[in-house]
């Protein structure tokens, strides 16, 4: 018949065409339509080996909107600053605390916090060193202090005056001492929260909680938040540290998965780029496996962890707005 060699002849023209028509598009292809859900980066490093230049363009290809950004490792404070003043709306500079002054409770330490806390550039604290295990042989070196003794007190503080969250870095799962020792580290812990009240006090890497750990303390301390840096396989793969597993490949953890939906605002996103070559594609894929995390959720939960947590928290402008 006439009809059936001329469906056959132009056959593989109608299959295409009918690809084509909404509602015929496959589901794979829908999801690679869906928007990509914007990401604020709470906290991320760059030291002297990094050229400062690569970072927004890196963190257009991660799809990163904003990064709370501090110095370290010989890098001077006021490049951060100057990185900041040039693109206000991707950079936020964030106060440097750890080193060696702070370590080993320098005057100097006191006379840098006092100096970045006066330049009106930065807008958050990062990271205050309480427990950090050495890595890389010493290049970065064990840091043990109690929450009361001056250097983090100063910085706790300042950050408490500027209405800033008080970031504390502890790595519960790689504390020194027998059991009873660190049981008492973690109750010292539990009274700085509750000496806090109200005031944000956020662990990053997740404090190298597990599930059970990290569920015990959010229903007990409506004031502590979680920052998700390091706590993928992605980064897990590349480390001998106890990091806390909370996304496996693209995905959450059921436990962890249970406790985002349970407490959508005490979750965090950041990176937490440290080495110079942190910053580059595993970056990236990082951020590529955090946006298939924010897919699986509901979007109001993947938007308070991707970025909305933080705006509130650092009074950051919302995404999109100028």
């Amino acid at each position: 018949m006439p009809f059936l060699r001329t469906f056959r002849k132009y056959r593989f023209l109608c299959a295409c065409f009918i690809l084509l028509v909404p509602g015929c598009i496959s589901q794979k292809d829908q999801n690679k339509s869906i928007p990509a859900i914007p990401m604020i980066d709470a906290h991320s490093q760059a030291s002297k080996y990094l050229d400062l230049d690569d970072i927004i363009p890196l963190m257009d290809k991660a799809g990163v909107k904003r990064t709370l950004l501090s110095a370290r490792r010989g890098l001077k404070w006021r490049k951060i600053a100057a990185l900041a003043r040039a693109h206000p709306d991707r950079i936020t500079a964030s106060v440097r605390s750890k080193g060696s002054h702070y370590r080993n409770n320098k005057p100097k330490y006191y006379r840098r916090l006092a100096k970045q806390i006066a330049d009106p550039i930065f807008g958050a604290m990062a990271e205050i060193m309480i427990y950090h295990a050495e890595k890389r042989k010493g290049l970065a070196a064990e840091v043990d202090v109690y929450i009361s003794e001056p250097q983090p007190h100063a910085a706790i503080q300042a950050a408490r005056k500027k209405g800033w969250p008080i970031i504390l870095h502890i790595e519960f799962a790689s504390l020194p001492g027998d059991e009873s020792a660190q049981k008492e580290f973690m109750n010292d812990f539990e009274n700085f929260l509750k000496s806090q009240e109200t005031h944000p006090v956020a662990l990053t890497h997740l404090g190298q909680l597990d599930a059970n750990q990290a569920a015990s303390l959010l229903a007990k301390h409506k004031n502590l938040y979680l920052i998700t840096s390091h706590a993928n396989t992605w980064f897990t793969r590349e480390s001998s540290q106890p990091w806390t597993v909370m996304v496996d490949g693209h995905e959450l953890v059921p436990r962890w998965r249970k406790l985002v939906l349970a407490y959508p605002e005490r979750f965090i996103l950041a990176f937490d780029n440290v080495w110079q070559e942190h910053w580059g594609w595993f970056y990236i894929n990082q951020a590529r496996a955090w946006q298939k995390v924010f897919q699986s959720l509901p979007p109001e939960v993947a938007h308070a962890v991707a970025h909305k947590n933080a705006e509130k928290l650092w009074n950051l402008p919302p995404l999109g707005v100028r």
